[in-house]
């Protein structure tokens, strides 16, 4: 088959969308029975260009009025096209596609990520999240945990808890000052994606450690935490199921959430190792309980590989291609 991958991909896995689409994209073009055309979705007359002649067209993308629109006009040039949720879409989404809402089908990594297009009579198929358990694996013994822990100048002497993401307003992070410095070491990883340098400054007025960037070892932040700390309430701001929270658990490191991000509960974690709260009140007995959850084995029950991903959306896709 010929797929025109749309997606913001760039090589790069420091993003929730990006992260699912150069993971999929790269599995589907690694067997090479396919080919695989890149468009990326800041260009939509490549998208269009790309899709003529393509038995099936892939949106990687936010539901989005603009991403809509980009859709509805993929679809009268391609007969197969399939749009990726990874969180509810907007209201206008679903109002801008019209009638074209039931000619192009969907994949959702919830179910209540499709809830509303199936509502509208679209064709939504599951798609599993996956992630790579060989890079992302638990430490060997404590000595590793205190070698990262040198290496990151981060000190071994209180429990450290971290956050990797956007360092956004809207996302939570200040919820890291509600930990007390003298009693945990706090650590995140921004991604350099949608700064905000109110946040950015609050946070390090509050003594937390800031490493921006993108970081190609990311796995060895997580060995050598005890808690990691997913403070979003707000939907909007990511995807429903945290691939971080899935990368932490992977490592061995427990997880703290706040309530709110439904697709928490579609993650398989082991007994004890994901724990939601209500609000910050709860978070320095909850990260003290975590850290005594941190274990040398992952905390993941039944992990998709990203190769069992992509075989299911193309299994979907190539039985709509042979009806051609």
């Amino acid at each position: 088959m010929t797929l025109n991958i749309i997606s913001t991909q760039n090589g790069t896995h420091n993003e929730g969308m990006r992260n699912i689409a150069t993971h999929i994209t790269s599995c589907i073009a690694a067997d090479g029975a396919n080919r695989i055309r890149l468009s990326p979705l800041s260009s939509p007359l490549v998208c269009l260009k790309n899709s003529i002649g393509a038995d099936a067209a892939v949106i990687f993308a936010r539901g989005t009025d603009k991403t809509a629109v980009l859709a509805k006009y993929v679809r009268m040039i391609c007969r197969n096209v399939y749009f990726v949720l990874v969180q509810p879409p907007e209201k206008r989404f679903a109002e801008v596609l019209g009638d074209t809402v039931r000619r192009i089908r969907y994949f959702a990594i919830t179910p209540a990520d499709g809830h509303e297009i199936a509502a509208l009579g679209g064709e939504v198929y599951p798609l599993s999240v996956g992630i790579d358990t060989d890079k992302f694996s638990p430490p060997a013994d404590r000595s590793e945990i205190l070698r990262l822990r040198e290496k990151y100048s981060v000190s071994s002497e209180l429990p450290l808890v971290i956050h990797v993401g956007h360092i956004s307003s809207g996302r939570g992070l200040e919820a890291f000052l509600r930990l007390p410095a003298d009693r945990f070491e706090r650590l995140i990883v921004a991604s350099g994606m949608f700064p905000s340098e109110d946040v950015r400054s609050s946070l390090e007025a509050g003594g937390v450690k800031i490493i921006t960037g993108y970081l190609e070892h990311i796995e060895e932040v997580y060995r050598m935490a005890d808690v990691y700390l997913f403070p979003t309430v707000d939907q909007n701001f990511v995807i429903s199921v945290p691939l971080s929270v899935m990368e932490s658990l992977s490592c061995g490191t427990p997880a703290v959430c706040f309530r709110g991000i439904g697709g928490l509960s579609s993650i398989g974690a082991a007994a004890g190792s994901l724990t939601v709260i209500d609000g910050s009140a709860d978070l320095e007995s909850a990260a003290n309980l975590a850290a005594s959850a941190k274990s040398y084995a992952s905390h993941l029950t039944s992990p998709a590989s990203w190769e069992a991903c992509a075989d299911e959306m193309l299994g979907v896709i190539a039985k709509e291609v042979r009806k051609r």
